[in-house]
């Protein structure tokens, strides 16, 4: 019968000298190797610097000299465009980083580095001011900027290309199906600063409404909520929009929704559920909207009504505040806030009078308590209280704040 031959023993190694080599050998070989790829991202680096150096020269001029020197540097740049943009979108994504705009601020008084932030940013506004002059055509290099979330890559990005003009349309759409989350977040914003007529339809946005991704919705659903021309069309989307997974989304529709009034009757039944099975947020939103819909919502009056006695403060005042714009129950909404503007808390009663300046004269009857608000009012805390007593009723502006320090 054949054996296994029994293998030798490994000598012994009292020293552990042996082992110590055997987990050297493998850390000197990583060693190696992650100076090999520095030493390749660094020689990449210095070429691209190397090649970039004019471009970044004629920034820098376009913020130094005569006029005569700026305009002929801007000038340059800007007929350099396609080997340029690409540059100047890097640049402008260089500043927008975190390191840029939030930790190089807290080391601007060590010597050198305010001067590179100083060059960063001036750098960003030269990029920016090439890259729309430069025109549509760099606004396929422009979208990568859709996708800096932070420190307002994005909104750079939106600005420029709503600058370019409905032609850069077809090439949003095609981002907000292809693109990315971050991209397709950035691209149906984009949209949102584009009429309906410049986009052609808003199926791309309808499309985007059923994103699998909560943001992209989020983002659509705010798009769609700056198509108030197009109110027959956008509203039932939005209405659709109050049932989503997403609470967040939910929160967007019922706040575009307040932008179309009274044509947001349609979302009435919605914002009622909403107003009983919503999270308190939800439904703070959904009487503010409930408020501006008018007629149509009054038959929310029993929904609001309850609102007003439950613990959550913010709840309370917006359902009060429902309550007295649409003229149902309106002393019990009265005497809520009346309430909330007697509070001990400074910032109770802030808000409170923040909400109350918006109802104009249905909150006349809260005028003495405004007045006491700000009796007891310390300095600094009495502006909210003044900026109310004179949308409600400015006769009543006690003489020291007309002219004092909550005058300005």
């Amino acid at each position: 019968m054949n054996t296994c031959p029994v293998l030798p023993s490994p000598p012994s190694n009292p020293d552990g000298r042996g082992r110590a080599a055997s987990r050297l050998r493998p850390g000197w070989i990583g060693l190696g190797v992650a100076m090999v790829a520095v030493g390749v991202l660094l020689g990449t680096a210095v070429r691209k610097a190397s090649r970039d150096r004019p471009l970044m020269e004629l920034l820098d001029r376009m913020g130094e000299g005569t006029g005569d020197e700026r305009r002929q540097a801007r000038q340059e740049l800007v007929s350099r465009h396609s080997a340029a943009a690409p540059v100047l979108v890097a640049v402008v994504r260089g500043a927008k980083t975190r390191w840029q705009s939030e930790v190089m601020p807290w080391f601007e008084a060590v010597p050198g580095v305010g001067g590179l932030r100083s060059r960063s940013q001036a750098r960003e506004r030269h990029a920016i001011e090439a890259l729309q002059r430069m025109g549509p055509g760099v606004a396929p290099s422009v979208v990568v900027l859709l996708d800096e979330a932070r420190n307002g890559g994005r909104e750079s990005a939106i600005a420029l290309l709503r600058t370019y003009g409905p032609g850069v349309v077809p090439l949003l759409q095609e981002q907000l199906v292809r693109g990315g989350v971050e991209r397709r977040i950035g691209a149906a914003m984009a949209l949102g600063r584009f009429r309906v007529a410049e986009q052609g339809g808003l199926g791309a946005l309808f499309q985007a409404r059923r994103d699998q991704d909560a943001r992209v919705r989020s983002a659509a659903v705010w798009a769609l909520g700056e198509m108030q021309d197009s109110g027959a069309d956008v509203v039932p989307e939005l209405v659709a929009s109050l049932a989503d997974a997403s609470v967040e989304v939910q929160g967007q529709a019922v706040q575009a929704l307040r932008g179309f009034e009274a044509g947001a009757a349609p979302a009435v039944e919605g914002l009622r559920r909403l107003l009983r099975e919503g999270t308190d947020a939800l439904r703070v939103e959904a009487a503010l909207t409930l408020s501006v819909i008018g007629d149509a919502a009054r038959v929310a009056r029993d929904d609001l009504r309850r609102l007003t006695e439950v613990d959550g403060i913010d709840v309370r005042r917006s359902a009060a505040a429902a309550l007295v714009q649409l003229q149902e129950h309106p002393e019990t909404g009265l005497s809520v806030l009346r309430e909330l503007l007697g509070s001990p808390g400074v910032n109770t009663r802030a808000r409170t009078a923040e909400m109350v300046a918006g109802l104009g004269s249905r909150a006349e009857g809260l005028v003495p308590d405004l007045l006491r608000l700000l009796e007891n009012a310390d300095p600094g805390d009495d502006r909210p209280g003044v900026v109310a007593l004179r949308q409600i009723a400015p006769e009543s502006v006690p003489e020291r704040f007309r002219r004092g320090r909550s005058g300005r």
